[in-house]
């Protein structure tokens, strides 16, 4: 985790915004990690999380961290789409901003800190969210209950690794850019 281990909301929005990360974040193999937040998890009682205006320097390390995440190919490669499925069911998800995101709005955050994951564990990372969750069978599952807009990370590292069910239309202006350009609109955010 990084400021915050799982944040859960309940009938209301659970805010979450202008927080900043400058620090390495370090976690054990099971479980999700991020740079902000390592799981956040909205109900279908009306609860979701946003997370808005965050930003995060600092590494992101699963485990012995031996491997620096580049794609999210890497993780997959050589899977069957089938086989993929089940490891999202059981694996860790690493993000520069959100782990693990399930009825979150992610919305103009920054992340500009490296991501490495554990050399003997499959997990799923992403510059901003390790593993999105979405669900499109479900009518509470929207891009007003779930998304990732206008946020930017580093070239190089796919902004998001997996999305779980069929939510990549929520996903909207991620910008990858150099890691100067990128620096430039971690420090306009984090003042």
């Amino acid at each position: 985790m990084g400021l915050a281990d799982t944040l859960t909301g309940t009938t209301d929005t659970l805010p979450l915004s202008g927080c900043v990360n400058y620090g390495d974040v370090r976690g054990n193999v099971s479980g999700h990690l991020g740079g902000i937040l390592g799981t956040s998890e909205g109900t279908l009682s009306g609860g979701v999380v946003r997370i808005t205006g965050c930003g995060n320097s600092g590494s992101v390390i699963l485990g012995d961290g031996a491997g620096e995440l580049t794609s999210a190919d890497d993780v997959l490669d050589g899977y069957t789409a089938e086989e993929s499925a089940l490891l999202m069911v059981g694996s860790s998800a690493v993000g520069g901003i959100v782990g693990c995101s399930r009825l979150c709005v992610i919305t103009d955050c920054v992340n500009i800190g490296s991501l490495y994951l554990d050399s003997e564990t499959i997990a799923f990372g992403g510059g901003i969210c390790g593993l999105y969750m979405f669900l499109p069978n479900d009518d509470f599952y929207t891009a007003e209950t779930s998304g990732i807009a206008d946020c930017i990370c580093v070239e190089g590292v796919t902004a998001y690794g997996i999305v779980s069910g069929w939510g990549e239309e929520t996903i909207v202006n991620v910008t990858a850019l150099d890691m100067e350009d990128a620096e430039s609109a971690f420090l306009a955010l984090a003042g």
